[in-house]
Parts: structure tokens; sequence; C-alpha cells
């Protein structure tokens, strides 16, 4: 293993670097820093609208768009699709959410009900890392993409998305990362 060649003076920087043979290491993890997946959920919002712009030749602007979860990536999503003037509804599972979607403005749907109006929405962008649309069927005229770590869709024709602001963004992408590990790195250990 390459690790056990290394002074344990080095520094491993990525994401989920929980695993035990790290332990005699200084370690990085960007996804335990709010920062990072904050601004990272922003780079993947605008990611996802310029896909599915591009996969279905047309914008989002007037469209009937749903965005499943409301999470980080479906409120940076939520925000950027109504600035564009599109249709926007928010299918989230917590009462809480659905009642702050509602306060915001925003069409809001319980998450289990998501499935049922499939047929009302132009685009769908899953944010949901669990499955909660297992066989769904798609019309014609639906772009539907997936942007959870883990798939919350199943069917045909369904995009899958992950890991956008690296393939899509890449030097916005990489500065986060850039500028990320500066900052956590220069942080005081306690």
């Amino acid at each position: 293993m390459l690790l056990s060649k290394l002074s344990t003076e080095v520094v491993i920087s990525g994401g989920n670097l929980d695993a035990g043979f790290l332990k005699p290491y200084r370690t990085v993890d960007f996804l335990k820093d709010p920062f990072y997946l904050a601004y990272n959920a922003a780079i993947t919002a605008r990611c996802a609208q310029t896909l599915a712009e591009e996969k279905s030749g047309e914008p989002l602007s007037g469209r009937p768009v749903l965005i499943l979860g409301w999470g980080r990536i479906g409120k940076c999503l939520a925000r950027n699709l109504r600035a564009d003037d599109a249709d926007v509804t928010v299918a989230a599972r917590k009462e809480s959410d659905l009642a702050i979607l509602r306060a915001l403005g925003y069409r809001a749907i319980p998450i289990y009900q998501a499935g049922l109006e499939l047929n009302r929405y132009r685009f769908i962008f899953n944010t949901v890392p669990a499955m909660i649309l297992p066989d769904i069927r798609l019309g014609s005229n639906c772009t539907a993409i997936e942007l959870a770590s883990t798939p919350g869709m199943a069917g045909d024709g369904i995009i899958p998305a992950r890991g956008l602001p690296g393939k899509m963004a890449p030097a916005e992408s990489g500065k986060l990362i850039a500028e990320t590990f500066i900052r956590l790195s220069l942080r005081k250990e306690d």
C-alpha cells in the first residue's frame, strides 16, 4: 500500500477520509467543510441547469420544473431557476421544509406525492440520495437529471449527472478545492 511508504507527516486531503488506516495521518476532509459543501452545491446547480438545457435543446425559463429534495443543491437550484422564471415545484420530505418553501413562494409538495404528477413537468432534477422514484416512465418531452450521490430515480431516459463541477466547471471547481485546502490547512489544530 502506498500509504505505508509515506511519512506520517504527510497531509492527506480529499473527501470521506474517516477510514481507520488514515488515523496516523493529518487529513483535510472537504466533505466536512460547510463552506466547500455550499459552494460546490452552487456550482452543481448551475451545471445542472446548463446540462438540462443542452440535453433538451430549450431553456428552462417558463417551463414547469420539479426539484426532488430541499438540501444544499435543491436550494441552489430552486433559487436559480426561479430567477430564470422557471415554474418551480419542490418536493420535500419534512413538514418544516414544506412550510418554509410555501412561505418563500414556491409550490411545494410532499416527496411521496412527486411520483403521482410527473407528467406535469418538463424538467425533473433529483437531489435525494435515496430511491424515491424506483420505476418512472418519462414522457418524451421530459428531461430528468439525476444529481444525487446515490440515485433516487430509476427508469429509461434519466441522465446521470454525478460530479458535474469537475466535468463542466473544472476551473471553478479546482479553484474551490485549492482555496478550501489552503483555508483548512491553515487552521490551527485543536
